[in-house]
């Protein structure tokens, strides 16, 4: 397959774009897959074709280079340059033997910068990764996620699709989990759950977790304040059930299968989970803040995002709720390369 090469000025740095992608539709979702040598690897590469093939989306697989290979002495350039051609193979033929069109970028430096970096240069609209990279040893795992895709959480303006370890099921996202609070913020999460939705014919189900008021009450609770809490508990349920069945036909009228569920739950962290655990669900789509965004308004990333980022054994997909990234730009330029794909069978 020809290509097209602009060098750079650094030395072995150069962009290449294969040629299946000149002219490519612009209006197509660009996503940018951070796929490194970890075991889980080939994983995250079957997530980005599911999440292509129901967006619609352009695949740019992406690797991130340590320039000092263990040292912090200048890179040698007959050395990066190995390195980068090796690391070029290796995503090529992953991507062959995955079915999946793709162009090819490596970049050296810090991962989840370069990676932030990168997204906002291409307009990507989302972000794939696992939780944990190939610089994470077993004995760090109890962690709960690793610190490149724990900064890309917290960084990246574009969606996030997080796919977790041990997930083994062929990716198909036919059942979609939407978790809504009541908030805007929430609800900003319901146009990327549809899309996808609606082209893998996907049943989406809303839910809300209705967690017990609480009583400032040094001491043991009156029956009067027994039946206060019930009362509220009672008024708290019957909102959420017409506020769900509002967004649910709402949903519905665009042809789209949806549910609803209503769940108890003295923690919307812990209940999600369980939720998570009793049903078979294929994604969730979350946004990244809830309704605590009206308290703590320089919160990034919420608590409930992040306990499911840590905990979750089903594939998260977050949503920016306050984000247009079509309107951004980056002046950086990413180091790159791609290997000639007629190379893979020499």
């Amino acid at each position: 397959m020809p290509q097209t090469t602009r060098p750079n000025t650094a030395t072995g740095v150069a962009e290449v774009t294969l040629s299946q992608f000149a002219g490519a539709d612009r209006a197509k979702p660009v996503i940018l897959a951070c796929v490194d040598r970890s075991r889980h690897g080939r994983r995250v590469l079957a997530h980005v074709g599911a999440l292509a093939r129901a967006v619609g989306g352009q695949i740019i697989l992406m690797r991130v280079l340590d320039p000092h290979s263990g040292n912090d002495l200048p890179p040698d350039p007959v050395d990066w340059e190995v390195r980068r051609r090796e690391a070029g193979y290796a995503l090529a033929r992953m991507a062959e033997r995955g079915g999946i069109d793709a162009r090819i970028i490596l970049a050296q430096g810090r991962p989840s910068e370069e990676i932030c970096h990168e997204a906002a240069r291409l307009g990507a609209e989302y972000i794939v990764l696992g939780r944990f990279g190939e610089e994470v040893e077993d004995m760090d795992r109890t962690a709960g996620i690793g610190a490149t895709a724990r900064a890309i959480l917290e960084q990246a303006q574009e969606k996030v699709l997080l796919v977790p370890e041990g997930d083994r099921r062929v990716p198909c996202f036919r059942r979609i989990l939407v978790p809504l609070d009541g908030s805007c913020w929430a609800e900003s999460a319901l146009p990327t759950a549809m899309r996808v939705a609606g082209s893998t014919n996907a049943e989406i189900v809303l839910a809300q977790i209705m967690t017990p008021p609480e009583f400032v009450c040094p001491t043991p609770p009156e029956p009067e304040d027994v039946e206060l809490r019930a009362r509220i508990t009672e008024r708290n349920n019957r909102a959420a059930r017409g506020y769900l069945e509002r967004q649910r036909a709402m949903l519905a009228e665009q042809g789209v299968t949806v549910r609803k569920r209503v769940v108890d739950g003295a923690d919307a962290r812990g209940s999600l989970l369980e939720l998570l655990r009793e049903d078979a669900y294929d994604l969730v789509v979350l946004s990244a803040r809830g309704s605590g965004f009206r308290h703590l308004p320089g919160l990034h990333f919420g608590s409930v995002a992040a306990h499911l980022s840590l905990h979750s054994a089903t594939p998260l997909l977050f949503v920016r709720p306050d984000t247009d990234v079509s309107q951004r730009r980056s002046g950086r330029r990413a180091v790159a390369t791609a290997p000639p794909p007629a190379a893979l069978h020499a």
